[in-house]
């Protein structure tokens, strides 16, 4: 049997565990006082463990898998394309051609009128 006010396990033939009995006296009610009782609940429902993981058929893994090898797949094509187009432009930026106009230039070399 299970205590109605708790529900822990306790001998057949009590209705209140030890410490609820103990609250009990430290607070008492009235004599005349309305009161409801919970329902017992069936064993089945106290024997019966909600399952946390659901149990998943062979089949329903392999459709897990699948979306899971889909998904890395798609990740490493991006990947590859982004490492691809930074390579690309460093490339550029290594290979870059020197201006052809004279900005810039160190203005010892520019030529200069001496007269």
């Amino acid at each position: 049997m299970h205590c109605m006010k708790c529900g822990i396990e306790i001998e057949d033939g009590q209705v209140f565990c030890e410490s609820c009995l103990a609250d009990m006296k430290r607070y008492p009610v009235k004599p005349e006082a309305k009161i409801q009782l919970p329902s017992r609940p069936t064993q089945e429902a106290v024997k019966k463990p909600t399952p946390r993981n659901k149990v998943l058929t062979p089949e329903k893994k392999i459709l897990r898998l699948q979306k899971t090898v889909k998904w890395l797949s798609t990740a490493l094509v991006v990947a590859l394309l982004l490492v691809s187009f930074s390579c690309y432009l460093l490339a550029e930026l290594i290979t870059e051609k020197p201006a052809e106009d004279n900005i810039g230039q160190n203005y010892n070399t520019i030529e200069q009128d001496n007269s």
